[in-house]
């Protein structure tokens, strides 16, 4: 054989084989390296676990979440509630008042002069208080027909009516001075006069 044709690669076959086995092993250590790369780059991912975007950055700040390292918070948030009352409560129908109430009419007072009445001493002092209840009458317009003495003695004054003359007798009774019994007549007065006024101890002397 040819002495140089031994040292020449292409025609040694032991060179080629060392070549290819060494080619092979660069490949295999290749591959591991590319591998062992990948996984760790996995694991890295996967420790970090999915971002999730939070909704407003107020609530991630004030809430503490598994993002910034807080534990989550499993309350929901407490809404107050606002009692409502039952549907179509019937409510209370406004109050109508009824016609405003008037006072009863004051009755008509009667002309004095077409009052007809008798004077009576009843004070027992000597016709004093009698005389000063029939002054002030006639002042008042009133018709005395009379004045006498009465059979026995008052201690209030009272004006005694005959009947169909009330009215008239509770108006002479106001226009003189105290407080006055006002009742209907006797038997023993005059039906012909309207009105006996009878002048007890208890009218205002002078």
């Amino acid at each position: 054989m040819n002495r140089d044709a031994r040292h020449r690669p292409d025609g040694d076959p032991s060179f080629l084989t060392s070549l290819l086995r060494q080619l092979a092993g660069a490949v295999a250590l290749v591959t591991v390296v590319t591998a062992a790369f990948w996984g760790i780059g996995q694991m890295r991912v996967g420790s970090q676990g999915p971002v999730i975007e939070s909704p407003s950055a107020d609530v991630s700040s004030a809430t503490p979440s598994p993002s910034n390292g807080g534990s989550p918070d499993p309350r929901p948030e407490a809404i107050p509630s606002t009692p409502i009352g039952p549907v179509g409560t019937p409510t209370a129908a406004p109050t109508t008042a009824g016609p405003p109430t008037t006072a009863s009419p004051e009755p008509a007072r009667a002309d004095p002069s077409t009052i007809s009445l008798q004077v009576l001493d009843a004070a027992g002092d000597g016709g004093a208080r009698s005389r000063a209840a029939l002054q002030r009458l006639r002042d008042a317009g009133y018709r005395v027909v009379a004045r006498n003495r009465a059979a026995r003695r008052y201690a209030q004054g009272t004006v005694f009516y005959t009947r169909g003359h009330e009215a008239e007798a509770r108006q002479v009774a106001g226009d003189l001075p105290g407080r006055w019994v006002v009742d209907e007549k006797p038997s023993n007065l005059s039906a012909s006069v309207g009105v006996h006024v009878v002048v007890g101890t208890d009218y205002p002397a002078g």
